[in-house]
């Protein structure tokens, strides 16, 4: 008789697995798919709140999430260096993101952050991938999805794709992948020192 095949969270949760979440992949299915609509929804936003109350508001979100990562920094115990590393790259994430051009460019700059983050937790939660590989897939993986962002949005009669626009997601995730390696702790382990395991 044969044993009953693994479920998929005990194939989710394998020892050794370095595979991406469903989360994550639903995320970054979400950021293609919410090219066909986020434009409107911004352009509703504007209408109800005013241009300058609506930038005003995604400001102290920003402002309001990079408190809360710095207090976590604080309290994560990590080295001086590091949390004062993740904080820079905070505040150059910040105005990376307010020198775009468009709204909803500066807002890209948030969503792949977070992918970018995303991406390298899920690598590097059991440490079985070394570091310089898990940051050149993540890489590969935002270029991957911001390509076919800008791609659909290309096909839409009321978006534009553009080159540009990946460079920018891909320097975007870069920022969140970098944060997440500096912020992640390792069992004794500076994940720097161990980058080719």
């Amino acid at each position: 008789m044969r044993p009953p095949k693994a479920g998929l969270a005990e194939r989710v949760n394998k020892p050794g697995d370095s595979r991406l979440s469903a989360f994550t992949v639903g995320y970054a299915i979400y950021i293609v798919i919410s090219a066909s609509f986020m434009q409107q929804v911004w352009q509703f936003l504007t209408r109800v709140l005013g241009k300058h109350a609506l930038y005003l508001l995604c400001g102290n979100l920003y402002l309001f999430l990079a408190v809360i990562i710095c207090l976590r920094l604080f309290k994560s115990r990590l080295h001086f260096l590091r949390v004062i590393a993740s904080i820079i790259i905070l505040a150059l994430s910040f105005l990376f993101a307010w020198r775009q051009p468009f709204f909803v460019e500066k807002m890209h700059v948030a969503e792949y952050g977070f992918l970018g983050w995303l991406v390298m937790k899920d690598l590097r939660r059991r440490h079985t991938i070394g570091l310089a590989k898990a940051m050149l897939f993540s890489i590969l993986f935002i270029l991957l999805v911001g390509s076919i962002d800008e791609g659909f949005q290309k096909l839409l009669p009321y978006r534009v794709g553009e080159i540009r626009d990946v460079i920018t997601n891909v320097i975007s995730g870069l920022s969140g992948i970098v944060l997440s390696a500096f912020v992640q702790r390792t069992k004794g382990v500076n994940p720097w020192m161990n980058a080719e395991r």
